[in-house]
Formats: C-alpha cells, structure tokens, sequence
C-alpha cells in the first residue's frame, strides 16, 4: 500500500513470526519480488517499523528503479473477460469456396502479436 500523505513509501503488514520480522528490519539490504505474471524486483536498503492507525507495519522507502523480468519480447496486454474484444477475419471455406466469417475471441495482445481462442469447429477438422 502507497502512505496516504507521504507518497514516497510503501508500508507493509509484519509478519506474525516476530523473528523474521527482526531479521528483516536487522537487514542491511533487502530484495523484494513480485512473482506471480511478470517478474519484478527491487532492492531497498532499510526498512523500518512504524505505527499506523490499523496497526504496525513495515515502512519502505519507494525506489529509484525497478527491474522487470519477462522472457517475451515485447509486454503483454491481457484482455477484459467481461466484454471480450472480438477479431473478425474474412475466410474462404475450401470446401465449397463459400466465404466464411471467422470470429475470435481475442486474449492478448503485444508488439509481437495477438493471442485468441478459436472456436472448436476449427479443430475438429484437423482430427
């Protein structure tokens, strides 16, 4: 959570285990990493242990950079679910050479390209 006045830190929940919490304010470095979709990390140099209105927490102070791990070479956007961006692509049906509407439902999309979800009629011709 980003403090309600001073915007330059992020305070945090301690941890129910008092030795840890110790350990990590005796740190005189510390990374902290988001792991779940992109990967991010920092590195800070002290926290400190403050009292909120709620309870106590950790203080941190915000950083001057952030590191961003990603394998893919350009971000990914994902897509709402709620109302779905729809790719409409023109097609010919090689059967009958009838022109066919292929409708997508998109999930992604990046510099590199966009994700979807065919429809399953796609497939059950490949079997």
């Amino acid at each position: 959570m980003i403090g309600g006045r001073d915007k330059k830190f992020v305070y945090m929940d301690k941890r129910l285990d008092s030795g840890f919490n110790k350990r990590l304010l005796n740190s005189e470095s510390i990374t902290l990493c988001k792991t779940d979709g992109i990967k991010i990390r920092w590195n800070t140099k002290k926290l400190t242990e403050v009292r909120l209105k709620d309870g106590e927490a950790l203080k941190i102070a915000l950083p001057k950079s952030l590191y961003r791990f990603q394998r893919r070479d350009f971000f990914r956007s994902l897509t709402p679910i709620i109302e779905p961006i729809l790719c409409y692509i023109s097609t010919v049906n090689p059967a009958n050479d009838a022109e066919e509407m292929l409708v997508m439902t998109l999930t992604g999309a990046s510099l590199g390209g966009v994700g979807s979800l065919a429809p399953d009629h796609l497939f059950s011709s490949m079997k």
